[in-house]
This record gives structure tokens, C-alpha cells and sequence, in this order.
């Protein structure tokens, strides 16, 4: 089953969006935080900052398990990439242009 995980937006200023983020809306949590990636929550949702050179602009949409990962792959025929947070993920384009992110986490050990 895929469910919504989160929006990502371009920045060259991680950091100060984040801060732009965290004035703005009070209850804003930051999940993650480096140089060139942040993911926050605010309002219920997951919202990462990526610098353009990491990651495109993109909706990302989670996957329960590893086999459903690999099968939703298959059907496009894009590698899966393992990132730092140890979540698996790949990218594929809409019709329209839009960057969409097939992500799995794998439960913690």
C-alpha cells in the first residue's frame, strides 16, 4: 500500500529556511538536519529542504515493505538508492514534469 510521506522543496540555505520555518510556525519539529538536507514536521506533515544538487523538488510517497519497494521499481525499471537515514528510495517523473519518491524505511533494529 503507498501512503504520503512528505514534500520536498529546493533551497540553497538549508539552514535558514529551516529557521524561516521554525519562526514562522511554532510547533515546527526538525526531524533531520545537515548541510544539504533537512526534513521538518509542522501541521501534521513532513516537509524536506534539499539543495538542488542532492535532490529535485518532489512528492514522496512511503511503501510498507522492501518487496513492495522493489516491485513499484520493477514497473519502471529506476534503481533503488539507499540514503544516509537508511531508507531506500527512487525517483520517477509524472506526465506532467513532477519528480515523485517511492520510500521505504526499514524498521529500526
Amino acid at each position: 500500500m503507498i501512503h504520503f510521506d512528505h514534500l520536498a522543496f529546493e533551497t540553497e540555505n538549508i539552514q535558514g529556511t529551516v529557521e524561516f520555518y521554525r519562526a514562522r510556525f511554532p510547533d515546527t519539529q526538525v526531524l533531520y538536519q545537515d548541510a544539504t538536507w533537512a526534513l521538518i514536521q509542522c501541521g501534521g506533515v513532513k516537509i524536506a529542504f534539499v539543495t538542488p544538487s542532492e535532490h529535485p523538488a518532489h512528492i514522496a510517497f512511503r511503501v510498507d515493505s522492501r518487496s513492495e519497494l522493489t516491485d513499484e521499481a520493477a514497473k519502471t525499471g529506476a534503481a533503488i538508492k539507499r540514503h544516509r537515514d537508511g531508507s531506500e528510495s527512487f525517483y520517477i517523473v509524472d506526465p506532467a514534469g513532477n519528480a515523485l519518491e517511492i520510500i521505504y524505511y526499514s524498521p529500526p533494529m
